[in-house]
């Protein structure tokens, strides 16, 4: 059977990095050593979306296990309606993993309520308070000593929601750059056209094109799914310095 490009991408990996040293940590040397690696992806329904392109790669290939957790309305700011942190700790403590890849920030364009005080979003407060609560996630990933991706926030079709997106992506960015063991992925460019401006369209690394966005110009497509998650594998392929060739 013919497989995706994107798919012959990330196998080509995957070969090599089975058999190949670079992710960092003891747990993950045994589990290279065992032939096999867990990914385990957090987050909201985007990270729900890419942990599914992940799993469609992936599909077929028992080497490799994507654990996709996921859950839709999350975020970092609502710490009273879902706590990250605590969920995240929880799921390491349960099982071994070999990376971890996070996708935050769609539901985290609002205040943050603190005791006695409310810090209006964008704010220097809000944007200190948030840096905050996305270095607690980084610093459980650092503790667990396995390799962190954190996911960029896509261009959005409303000019708004992506001035707000551009925030938070630099608080992302700003925060990974502290943590040797956590790789930032921008999203952006892999979601923009070529003037960087939003566009329903994209192309994988190796050229195939179709509709990455679904009508609400801020998630994904099952094909745009497939392409964030073989961007990431490029990603992880610079990051792990593991060759995405035979």
């Amino acid at each position: 059977m013919t497989q995706h490009p994107d798919r012959r991408l990330v196998l080509a990996w995957l070969s090599v990095t089975a058999m190949a040293g670079g992710f960092v940590g003891s747990r993950a040397h045994t589990a290279r050593a065992a032939g096999m690696l867990r990914i385990l992806v957090v987050g909201d329904s985007l990270a729900n979306q890419i942990g599914w392109g992940l799993t469609q790669v992936l599909s077929g290939d028992a080497r490799f296990d994507v654990v996709n957790r996921g859950r839709a309305s999350t975020g970092l700011v609502r710490d009273d309606f879902y706590d990250w942190p605590a969920h995240l700790a929880q799921l390491l403590a349960a099982q071994r993993f070999d990376a971890v890849v996070v996708s935050v920030g769609m539901n985290d364009r609002q205040n943050i309520a603190l005791p006695g005080t409310i810090l209006p979003r964008f704010s220097d407060a809000w944007r200190a308070a948030y840096a905050e609560r996305v270095d607690r996630m980084m610093a459980l990933i650092d503790e667990a000593g396995v390799p962190g991706f954190w996911m960029g926030m896509p261009i959005a079709r409303s000019a708004a929601f992506s001035r707000g997106m551009s925030v938070i992506n630099e608080v992302f960015e700003s925060v990974a750059a502290r943590r040797a063991n956590i790789a930032y992925v921008p999203m952006w460019d892999m979601t923009a056209d070529a003037n960087g401006a939003y566009t329903p369209y994209g192309r994988t690394p190796d050229g195939q094109s179709g509709v990455i966005r679904t009508q609400d110009g801020m998630h994904l497509t099952g094909f745009g799914s497939r392409l964030v998650a073989a961007y990431l594998i490029r990603e992880m392929d610079t990051v792990l310095e593991v060759a995405t060739s035979p």
